[in-house]
């Protein structure tokens, strides 16, 4: 049901019933969570408990139930928690105030006020709503950022009580992540020291290659039958898992509206025991891409159900689809849209890989910081230490309002996932570029797993490479260099630039 009202309040978040239904089953959370737990360990320490293991759950449960994960004080502190992402998440045109003309009141009731009082179509409504607008930027930007404090404050509490020294800690063993800060470091200098002086040549001609080139246009119905046959010229047994999902109706994929949620994302209805896709569509050949990733998510939930991985594990199955789906297009798209295809992805890449380690820069000083520090002022400032740290513009890159994205308040910790992930969908899409099938055949095979198997393990048993190394990523983003220009950026002999 939680899974059912987050579909349905990214549909419309001014729906008043689900916007409620969402924020109620949000807050139940972790008090259903508690009693379950609690069921479990007296299961787990009855004379039961060995027989319940044997015959129906798992070995180690009694072992995992000797002791009660939650207590009240984590019970209350979880509830606030979810409360304050519930009010996030909520936030929409109808529940934000604005200021205008002196008169205070949601955005929507100020837009209706405005189109009473000027002629429909007029240059003084559009300028009026253009102003609103902003205003109304800045309160969801107020908004967030509050809400942003006081989340870093109750998680910093919640890992105390279980005992972890900090957050990151807590939401490692949380993502069941099998590296810790030392690699990750290692893994953010190698980005900033290859991928940003590869960005910064590239990006001068790609964005303005962009810039003058309108984006082909897509319409939702091509897009999801030209996903089909590219999803079909990868493997036609995940073209399968496509058609379930289209017959199934276990999708929804549209243009955006005004209080539809903009971006997608995949969950999984447990009592369907079938996942769900949900897209806001751009109307551009990119959607493919968008697309593509999410129905990555797809197939692992259509395959594995619900068992756990690393996080890692489950970026790798989006991202090395989407990459894959960039390399099966060829055949779909006529030269001009492919070719604006293939440098957006590329400077997406390159920009995932470096917006993706500011994040998880700030994030980890942020959630470094003592409680009674943790102001919006403070976080300003680690903002700039962030950016300074990954060598980008502390002239942009300076105030929280300006970085804060969903995650962040929603799934802390969860974007630097996205690092290591796309590194190693990188490599599986060099790999099919060199010699068809090939890295087809790795991503199938990082599919198929063992629920709980962590990435590294699973990278060294199939050969890949290791993402942590800088070697790693100077090679992936030299390749990224040679596959816009046919040249080389980085020397073989120790990454030299040979530009």
């Amino acid at each position: 049901m939680s899974a059912y009202a987050r579909i349905m309040v990214s549909k419309d978040s001014s729906d008043e019933l689900y916007g409620k239904e969402n924020e109620l089953l949000s807050v139940a959370g972790p008090r259903i969570s508690y009693a379950a737990d609690a069921m479990l360990v007296a299961l787990a320490n009855s004379g039961y408990g060995a027989r319940l293991e044997e015959e129906y759950f798992s070995e180690g449960f009694c072992e995992e139930y000797r002791e009660p994960e939650y207590t009240e004080k984590i019970i209350a502190l979880m509830e606030e928690e979810a409360a304050l992402v519930s009010e996030y998440t909520s936030i929409s045109t109808k529940n934000t105030e604005i200021t205008y003309g002196g008169i205070t009141a949601s955005f929507e009731e100020t837009v209706e006020r405005l189109q009473a009082s000027y002629p429909e179509g007029s240059e003084a409504l559009t300028s009026a709503v253009s102003a609103c607008k902003l205003l109304l930027e800045e309160a969801i930007s107020e908004k967030s950022s509050r809400i942003f404090v006081d989340l870093l404050k109750i998680r910093q509490r919640i890992a105390g009580e279980y005992g972890y020294s900090s957050y990151a800690e807590y939401a490692s063993r949380s993502y069941q992540r099998d590296y810790g800060n030392e690699e990750l470091n290692e893994l953010i200098e190698g980005i900033s020291e290859y991928a940003v002086p590869v960005y910064a040549d590239l990006s001068t001609a790609l964005s303005a290659y962009m810039r003058n080139t309108e984006p082909p246009e897509l319409t939702t119905v091509r897009l999801l039958n030209g996903g089909y046959r590219a999803i079909g010229n990868i493997d036609p047994e995940l073209a399968e898992i496509y058609a379930n999902m289209l017959g199934r109706g276990c999708y929804d994929v549209k243009e955006g509206g005004l209080n539809r949620t903009e971006g997608a994302f995949t969950t999984y209805l447990y009592d369907y025991e079938a996942p769900y896709l949900f897209m806001t569509a751009e109307g551009t050949v990119s959607d493919y891409l968008t697309l593509s990733h999410e129905f990555g998510h797809f197939i692992d939930f259509f395959l594995n159900g619900s068992a756990n991985a690393s996080l890692e594990m489950l970026e790798i199955s989006s991202q090395g689809l989407e990459l894959l789906t960039l390399y099966a297009l060829k055949s779909e798209l006529n030269s001009d849209e492919y070719k604006y295809l293939l440098y957006s992805e590329m400077y997406g890449v390159l920009m995932t890989l470096i917006s993706q380690s500011f994040y998880a820069t700030f994030e980890h000083l942020a959630y470094a910081l003592p409680e009674e520090e943790i102001t919006a002022v403070a976080l300003d400032r680690t903002v700039i230490q962030a950016a300074e740290k990954c060598r980008l513009n502390t002239a942009y890159f300076n105030e929280l309002s300006k970085v804060l994205v969903a995650h962040m308040i929603t799934a802390p910790f969860y974007l630097q996932a996205y690092i290591p992930s796309l590194l190693v969908s990188l490599e599986i899409y060099f790999k099919e570029a060199e010699c068809e099938g090939d890295g087809k055949d790795t991503y199938l095979a990082l599919l198929t797993r063992d629920g709980g198997t962590a990435m590294t393990e699973r990278l060294d048993e199939l050969g890949l490479s290791s993402p942590f190394e800088k070697k790693t990523v100077m090679e992936l983003c030299d390749m990224i260099y040679y596959s816009i220009y046919g040249i080389h950026y980085y020397r073989e002999n120790g990454g030299e630039n040979a530009a």
